[in-house]
């Protein structure tokens, strides 16, 4: 174990694990949440050939069928509690430090399969596919619960039982709620609600759990989320739920945090409020959950919940349907934009543009950096570029190769790498001897960012750095250049050269802004 990742003990000697042919039920009395990150984890167990039972409650007994194992749901005598304890905070940001279901991975009475850090990301990648394990009486009574109901259906839960306090969104915010996705969308909102504490309003869009449909059980919640277009949810049992499920969900956080209680889901975004998060967390850790900040106010408002849920809603910008998450919180990135660079009002589009192209054309794109991020949320001239090419090609796929002569820079960009998938590839070398060493024709994308240089760059600096890369691009390559926006004096631009001399050579522009986007014209 890396001890400069994760710095907390074993659990249990290897030596003191049950024979994994020979074990004593596990019992998990915990609640909802609890109980899919649990059932979740049992597959790992499973895999290294321990055979375990598992004693839960009946009505809890459908979020273990996926797993294969023996369900006890009567009383049993020589059970083994599972505590489910929350872990010690410890100083880290990385996406299973805090993590309560990553932490108790190996903790008694389970048997000892390793680290959380070993295992985090195979134990991202399970989901429990709930639809064969649904009867058919619970899909019929759900579908004629809901069969006459406009679409989209949204399942709405904004108040819980447990830490009301810290979860729970205000009465007037969730009226304000109501009325922003009544105006925005054309579809029903049903309202989860067991214990009569949300407001009701008389919309017949506003259909109330028990008022209106029924009071539903765990299998048939689950039902209703699968014949559902979105769920938006505080940190509670239903959001957890739609782990089982291709039902895309919004995670509404306040004084708790995403890292801490789920596991990433790709289909899942989740907003925070800064004031209450601590915007150095979630800069460290918005990719991996698929966080959104909502940077003013000490609570949630009813419009950026609504815009992001009609997001959500539609089709995917970037990525595919099964990233909705992920693609709406790649989109909100690159709209604040605006919000980060002083004086440029169109860097958005720029982005905008190359990651439409990029996805037009190449299924694993190739994106050549010269230059990369340095501080923090450094938005500014090159925008944070590394950070935003390492977080698209995280989801969909493909590498970033980055390179600078900058030795501070290559270290501070490659804390940001653990976080992006290792999908961004750093080099310490000069940007044209690099260039020289690629294959010809394997740029998919040449990004000519900052200059590493001891005076200011200028056009001469990219042309050169440029006519290394240029036999590395082929027909559908893309090259962007930041920090190059349209104006009278152009003695300052990146590109004064370098761009003349590409449309010497038969490229078009496709944006002019703040960035300038080419590609060759026969591919236009």
């Amino acid at each position: 174990m890396n001890k400069d990742i994760l710095q907390t003990p074993r659990r249990r000697d290897a030596h003191a694990n049950p024979d994994p042919n020979e074990s004593r039920p596990v019992k998990f009395f915990h609640g909802l949440g609890d109980s899919v990150y649990f059932a979740h984890s049992l597959p790992l167990y499973a895999k290294r050939g321990h055979k375990l039972k598992i004693r839960c409650r009946p009505d809890k007994h459908i979020l273990y069928k996926p797993t294969g194992l023996e369900i006890i749901t009567t009383n049993q005598n020589h059970v083994q509690r599972h505590p489910w304890k929350h872990p010690p905070r410890i100083d880290q940001l990385h996406p299973w430090s805090n993590n309560k279901a990553g932490m108790n991975l190996s903790r008694q009475p389970m048997p000892e399969i390793g680290e959380p850090d070993e295992l985090w990301d195979e134990y991202c990648a399970i989901q429990l596919n709930i639809e064969p394990f649904l009867s058919d009486k619970s899909r019929a009574e759900v579908r004629l619960l809901i069969e006459e109901l406009p679409r989209p259906l949204i399942l709405l839960h904004t108040m819980g039982n447990s830490l009301p306090r810290r979860k729970n969104i205000s009465p007037e915010i969730t009226v304000e709620l109501y009325q922003q996705l009544l105006d925005r969308t054309s579809g029903t909102i049903i309202l989860l609600d067991w214990d009569n504490r949300v407001p009701r309003t008389s919309n017949k869009r506003v259909r109330h759990l028990t008022d209106d449909l029924r009071c539903l059980n765990t299998e048939e919640l689950l039902t209703l989320m699968t014949m559902s277009d979105l769920l938006i949810g505080i940190d509670s049992g239903p959001l957890h739920l739609t782990r089982y499920t291709n039902t895309p969900a919004i995670g509404i956080w306040t004084h708790h945090f995403p890292s801490h209680f789920t596991l990433p889901r790709e289909r899942t975004l989740h907003t925070v409020i800064r004031a209450l998060a601590g915007k150095n967390k979630t800069r460290q850790l918005r990719t991996p959950f698929n966080i959104v900040e909502q940077t003013t106010g000490s609570e949630h408002e009813p419009g950026i919940l609504a815009d992001l849920s009609v997001r959500m809603l539609e089709k995917p910008r970037y990525l595919t349907k099964s990233l909705i998450g992920a693609d709406v919180q790649l989109q909100k990135i690159v709209e604040e934009h605006d919000q980060r660079v002083f004086g440029h009002q169109d860097n958005h589009q720029g982005f905008d543009l190359l990651f439409e192209e990029i996805v037009k054309h190449f299924e694993a794109p190739v994106i050549v950096e010269t230059g990369m991020i340095k501080p923090k949320e450094n938005w500014e001239g090159a925008t944070f570029s590394t950070y935003l090419f390492g977080a698209f090609c995280s989801k969909y796929g493909g590498r970033v190769e980055s390179v600078t002569l900058s030795e501070w820079s290559c270290k501070f960009a490659n804390l940001w790498r653990e976080l992006l998938k290792k999908s961004v590839c750093v080099h310490h070398e000069h940007a044209c001897s690099f260039l020289d060493s690629l294959d010809d024709r394997s740029i998919d994308v040449l990004y000519q960012g900052s200059i590493d240089s001891d005076r200011s760059p200028c056009a001469q600096d990219y042309m050169e750095e440029l006519k290394s890369a240029y036999p590395k691009l082929h027909d559908h390559s893309l090259i962007a250049y930041a920090d190059t926006p349209c104006r009278k004096d152009t003695s300052r631009r990146r590109g004064k050269l370098a761009i003349p001399w590409l449309r010497e050579r038969g490229w078009e522009v496709l944006h002019e802004g703040h960035l300038v986007i080419l590609c060759k014209a026969k591919t236009i």
